[in-house]
């Protein structure tokens, strides 16, 4: 008893040294301090964001040398230009203080407003997310100096320490009450219940006031676009109502309110007129008489694309199909509806219809009628619903005119709905009669607000404190309560609930990479292939059949076989050991590599979601005793459909799901005799191989079911050779054994070292060899002679070459960033497949678009989840697919447990290595699948070792009785 008071004494000392020295660390980091922006970067990316700010992204082509940017050449034409007004470039904030500075402890926090204020040759600046002493800015000047002085900036403990304190706070507490006496645990339980209950009605009330009407005021208003419409002014909205934005509550989606609204407002939000040409054109040059004309050439064809401005002022579009940007920032909000109108006649035009974004998150939209365009000047129109609000930073208008030539008088935007919405940085937008004073007042102004999301999180969190107290106040109780049928119940309920809202948040999903947008295409046009796993368009051929052509089903499945599998594990560990912790398991959902990948649709999430059920299956069979016969036989029909269903679901998932039947074969053999181990393991070993041989004529057969001829899929295969025959021959400068007619014309041995040595070995991603719409491509995208004999020849010839290759590859690949998004990257996702197919959209539901609390709850959990490197799960993995097969093979040899770690482990190993060597790129989603089967196998190993009794038990009988020591 001493001793456990010492210790608790020791313990709570050390608690409170660490929460004061997080305070005195706080306090110390938010004093102003000066530093400055040092380092400027003008890399590869700046150049593309300021090609893109100008809207020169297309010029990129005439700077390609050999499928490489002349990047010393583009500079040059970037600083040299006239015409180029904005320049990005990235920073790094330096120090003048020693100590207070940008840590593993500390993140550093700019003063942007002063820094604007002092520079105003600077427009914007953005710092990376969370206190990253990495920034990038805009300027309006070319950057000479070598530093920009006297910045402010303050130091904040980095969310991660406070997140990882916090936690580690609250289960020390916890575990310190549980060693409190009965009544002190009670005394402890009542009065957090008191508070809680205070904090939950003063939670209520806040809601409820919140949800109503607050009485703000606008002001500071700044003229940004005048045009025949109107002035565009931008303004603030302020309060100095506690309900506003701030930590507790920001102001919602719904529009705000004027009590009366001014004379001098013509519209709510932007009008705007357009009779400039775009600035994604790069020059201007004289061409005779009155024209100017503006070249550029167009990335994907080559056609020479042109503007002229006319004589008279008007606008004439030559071929310019591409991107046609112009130079005005229309900041749009959720709820607004914009009329578009183009006065325009055809000159030469081709018969296609015109179509155009107003932003990046919204997509495309066809003005109607524009294939029959009238000779005569005519009025276009079209009206834009808002589905989802842009910020600042992709805010761009583009047109898309078809080939031929068109002349524009003027494009006019103007937004027609009669509610004024707040924009980012509580900016509003409206359009006035005339020019308004910048002291111009409103006031009046009702806005509402919403509760922020992470309050709803930190009454979640405090919800289970109060039913942890309270658990550890009645144990007996609780436990007598909770019997299985309760605990299964709630783990269901528990299941369904974390569905739903992750079905919710996420909805409906991520399938805006090229490969599924492909895929939906040819399955709309009745076309299947097997380039991707021809079950693929099968399922969604059937899905649009039955239910409508929807963008969520691979989403769904995801969720259902994730959430399936996590729950028969957690049951079948509670009617195992009968322990209700089990339940911590569903903490796994909110790993981020698992929470964010499961909303993923490329065939690599839905097979490892697949592989994951088909384990978590087998794990419940291996535990719980199904006594109804028919019950039990349906299981393993699922358990291998399940198994089947991944198999088909990714071309080299066979790897992946054949250790599983390790374990199915030992459960066919269970209950019955044998007079021998050698005829044991032949009829293990015989069923083993039918396993392999029907395995492989199921992959083989299934495709040629609704494919007749794959030879022309055959070509696709060739990456898996190409890149390890270029990294065995290039560094031994031995070109040798490769075809002559493998090259595409022009292309030598030569081109093939310039790419390895100057692009493949950054990124190790095979496409740039081999595929034609790579500008790059060396060799010809064919079925290539004899690819695996030369392959074999190569690694024979130069092995240790082949060697470094796949270490290096292997070293890419687990180190990747995982396949997640951010909440706006994945809202600008949704426009890549409604530019491929935008007037004829069958779909009933885009990509994410979130709403505003929607974002918010998306952000909050993408920033707090915690992201596991891909190392760590290829590491757990190998290290039991070790301990395992030699605690099998020495003392456990019918442990059923130890059996599924040693399949699961072996599958996840056998998958890395495949991907290793026969991928096109070490790209995380191949590695997804290692993920979830690691997860499985560890989950395993815990559960054998807790049912021998422990790590200690486990320890005495391999090393004691086996007489090692």
């Amino acid at each position: 008893m001493k001793i456990k008071e010492l210790f608790l004494k020791i313990y709570l000392f050390l608690l409170i040294l660490c929460i004061f020295s997080l305070i005195i660390l706080s306090v110390l980091g938010n004093k102003n301090r000066i530093g400055y922006l040092g380092d400027f970067v003008f890399d590869e990316y700046q150049i593309n964001y300021t090609l893109k700010l100008n809207g020169l992204l297309d010029i990129k082509e005439k700077f390609m040398l050999d499928g490489e940017l002349d990047k010393e050449s583009i500079k040059q034409f970037i600083f040299t230009n006239d015409s180029i007004t904005n320049y990005s470039y990235g920073f790094r904030i330096k120090y003048y203080d020693k100590i207070f500075r940008n840590s593993d402890i500390y993140g550093v926090y700019l003063d942007i407003n002063k820094i604007l204020e002092d520079n105003n040759f600077i427009k914007e600046i953005k710092i990376d997310d969370n206190g990253s002493p990495f920034g990038n800015l805009i300027s309006d000047k070319i950057i000479t100096e070598e530093k920009i002085d006297n910045v402010n900036y303050i130091l904040k403990i980095k969310s991660d320490i406070i997140k990882y304190s916090l936690i580690l706070l609250i289960i020390s507490l916890l575990f310190f009450i549980n060693y409190l006496s009965d009544k002190n645990k009670k005394i402890i339980f009542i009065s957090y219940s008191i508070v809680l209950i205070f904090l939950i009605v003063a939670f209520i009330v806040f809601y409820i006031i919140g949800m109503q009407k607050h009485k703000g005021y606008i002001s500071d208003f700044t003229l940004v676009d005048e045009s025949s419409l109107g002035y565009v002014y931008k303004a603030k909205l302020y309060s100095e109502s506690i309900f506003y934005d701030n930590f507790m509550s920001y102001i919602s989606e719904k529009p705000i309110i004027l009590q009366e609204k001014p004379n001098f407002i013509k519209n709510y939000g932007y009008s705007v007129e357009i009779k400039d040409k775009p600035i994604s054109y790069d020059k201007d040059v004289y061409i005779g008489g009155d024209i100017l004309l503006a070249e550029v050439h167009s990335a994907s064809n080559f056609i020479l694309a042109q503007v002229y401005s006319s004589s008279n002022g008007n606008v004439i579009y030559s071929n310019s199909a591409e991107q046609n940007i112009f130079d005005y920032n229309l900041q749009t909000s959720k709820g607004e509806k914009y009329k578009v109108d183009l006065n325009i006649k055809n000159i030469n035009g081709n018969g296609k219809k015109i179509y155009f974004a107003l932003d990046s998150v919204n997509g495309y939209y066809v003005i109607p009628n524009t294939d029959n365009i009238s000779e005569d000047y005519n009025i276009y129109s079209a009206v834009v619903d808002i589905e989802t609000s842009s910020d600042i930073y992709n805010s761009r208008i583009d047109f898309r005119f078809p080939y031929g030539e068109i002349e524009v008088e003027s494009i006019k935007i103007e937004q027609i709905e009669d509610n004024l919405y707040i924009k980012d940085f509580n900016d509003i937008i409206i359009t006035s009669y005339n020019k308004i004073s910048k002291d111009t007042y409103i006031s009046n102004a009702y806005y509402y607000t919403n509760v922020n999301p992470h309050i709803y999180l930190i009454l979640i969190i405090a919800l289970i404190i109060l039913y942890i107290l309270y658990y550890l106040n009645n144990k007996e109780k609780v436990d007598n309560f909770i019997n299985k049928k309760v605990f299964i119940f709630i783990t269901i309920a528990l299941a369904l609930i974390i569905f739903a809202f992750h079905f919710w948040l996420c909805f409906p999903g991520y399938y805006q990479i090229a490969d599924h947008i492909g895929i939906m295409r040819d399955v709309s046009k009745g076309v299947y292939s097997n380039w991707h796993p021809v079950i693929l368009y099968v399922s969604l051929d059937i899905f649009y059949h039955l239910f409508g052509y929807h963008t969520f089903y691979f989403t769904l499945i995801n969720l259902i076989c994730f959430y399936t599998g996590i729950s028969l594990i957690i049951i079948s560990l509670y009617l195992k050991f009968n322990k209700k912790r089990v339940i911590l398991l569903f903490l796994l959902s909110f790993i981020a590599n698992i929470f964010f990948f499961n909303i993923d649709q490329t065939k690599d999430a839905t097979a490892s979601t697949y592989i994951w059920l088909a384990y978590s299956m087998i794990f419940f069979k291996s535990l719980v005793d199904i006594k109804n016969k028919k019950i039990n036989i349906a299981f393993y029909i699922a358990i291998y459909i399940v198994l089947l269903l991944a198999l088909l679901w990714r071309h080299n998932m066979i790897v992946t799901i054949y250790p599983a039947f390790l374990v199915l074969t030992y459960l066919i053999l269970k209950n019955r005799e044998f007079q021998s181990t050698i005829k044991y393991l032949l009829s293990y070993s015989s069923i083993m191989i039918i396993f392999a041989v029907l395995l492989i004529l199921i992959h083989t057969i299934f495709p040629r079911i609704f494919i007749k001829d794959l030879y022309p899929y055959k070509k696709i295969t060739n990456f898996m050779y190409i890149a390890n025959i270029v990294s065995c021959s290039v560094p031994a400068n031995d070109g040798s054994l490769i075809p002559n007619d493998w090259y595409v014309e022009g292309k030598t041995f030569d081109d093939l070292k310039e790419f390895y040595t100057n692009s493949y070995l950054n990124h190790m991603v095979a496409d740039g060899f081999y595929f034609p719409h790579h500008k790059t491509q060396i060799l010809k995208f064919d079925d290539l002679n004899n690819a695996k004999k030369v392959w074999i020849r190569y690694i024979l010839k130069y092995p240790l070459n082949y060697i470094k290759h796949n270490i290096l590859f292997a070293n890419k690949l687990v180190n990747w960033p995982m396949w997640t998004f951010t909440s706006q990257a994945i809202q600008e996702k949704n426009t890549r497949y409604e530019e491929v197919n935008t007037e004829n959209y069958l779909f009933t539901d885009k990509g994410i678009s979130f709403s505003k609390f929607r974002e918010k709850t998306y952000t909050l959990l993408f920033n707090i989840f915690p992201n596991i490197g891909s190392i760590y799960f290829i590491l757990i993995s190998a290290l039991l697919f070790l301990i395992s097969g030699i605690l099998y093979i020495v003392k456990y040899k019918n442990n059923l447990i130890l059996l599924i770690t040693f399949s699961s482990s072996f599958s996840a190993v056998a998958t890395f290595v495949i991907v290793t060597l026969f991928s096109p790129g070490p790209i995380s989603r191949y590695f997804a699948p290692i993920i979830y089967v690691s997860i499985i196998s560890l989950i395993s190993f815990i559960t054998f070792v807790y049912s021998i009794d422990g790590l200690k038990i486990l320890y005495n009988k391999i090393l004691f009785e086996k007489g090692y020591i």
